[in-house]
């Protein structure tokens, strides 16, 4: 029967002439890092695809002008150490909303 056990003979009259393979071993995994500030849960990165990195919250951090962090990676938790007390509650904030619109 064609197409369901990944593997076509041909097409039309000339049977064998179009072989084609189709690979369905392809799979959808989800990566999720719980993401903390100084020790307190803000939420949770997903991952999707291959596109996205658990940097990617970083590169957002120092995109919004935050420079005074620190990241660590331990298993599936992603520390951030805020070494300014006055950024702290931004830093959550801007994550928050980060965590919220993705």
């Amino acid at each position: 029967m064609p197409f369901t056990d990944g593997w076509y003979q041909g097409f039309g009259l000339y049977p064998g002439t179009f072989n084609m393979t189709f690979h369905n071993d392809s799979k959808q995994s989800y990566e999720a890092y719980d993401v903390f500030v100084d020790q307190e849960y803000v939420g949770q990165k997903m991952m999707a695809n291959e596109y996205e990195h658990i940097a990617d919250i970083e590169d957002f951090l120092r995109g919004r002008g935050f420079v005074n962090f620190s990241t660590a990676m331990e298993g599936d938790h992603y520390e951030i150490h805020v070494h300014d007390d006055g950024e702290r509650q931004a830093i959550k904030d801007n994550l928050n909303m980060y965590f919220h619109n993705r």
